[in-house]
């Protein structure tokens, strides 16, 4: 926990807290075990979803018109049971994406402000550009199928 809190020191890994999520009315209550101290002007971050847990899909995508001229990383997932997820819907908010950096740390990937998700939807995060990936398109071929030609107003 001291590493996701990016306050690591050389100690050891604490025990992981239980974070108990309770349901109220549309809104919910995400309950922490025990006691954390945060010392002003800092963060600290608990883990509520573990990648491991929650199957990602990863998918590259080319759509000029969503997302530019080029090639994005995105990672799938769906808000369901099946997945660890869908015990409950995801509320608004920041959806923040980090890796293990192989050092005993995290990485930062990318964040996307996410909209309300209702269990049994989908959750697409855009990751942005992969830099280890070279995309190039290579227009193959050009044709027009169904072709009409109308000359002097007869088909």
């Amino acid at each position: 926990m001291e590493r996701a809190a990016g306050m690591g020191g050389g100690k050891g890994q604490m025990d992981e807290k239980q974070i108990v999520k309770e349901g109220l009315s549309e809104y919910f209550i995400f309950t922490i075990e025990g006691t954390e101290t945060v010392p002003n002007g800092w963060s600290k971050r608990l883990r509520s979803i573990e990648a491991a847990a929650a199957p990602i899909k990863i998918q590259y995508r080319y759509r000029p018109n969503e997302y530019g001229d080029q090639l994005v990383r995105m990672y799938l997932l769906t808000n369901d049971e099946k997945s660890q997820l869908g015990s409950s819907p995801l509320p608004d908010g920041l959806v923040k994406v980090f890796r293990d950096n192989g050092r005993s740390g995290l990485s930062y990937l990318a964040q996307q402000q996410i909209k309300y998700i209702p269990i049994g939807d989908k959750i697409e995060l855009n990751l942005g550009v992969d830099p280890e990936v070279i995309f190039e398109l290579i227009k193959l071929r050009v044709f027009r199928d169904e072709l009409w030609l109308q000359i002097n107003g007869r088909p």
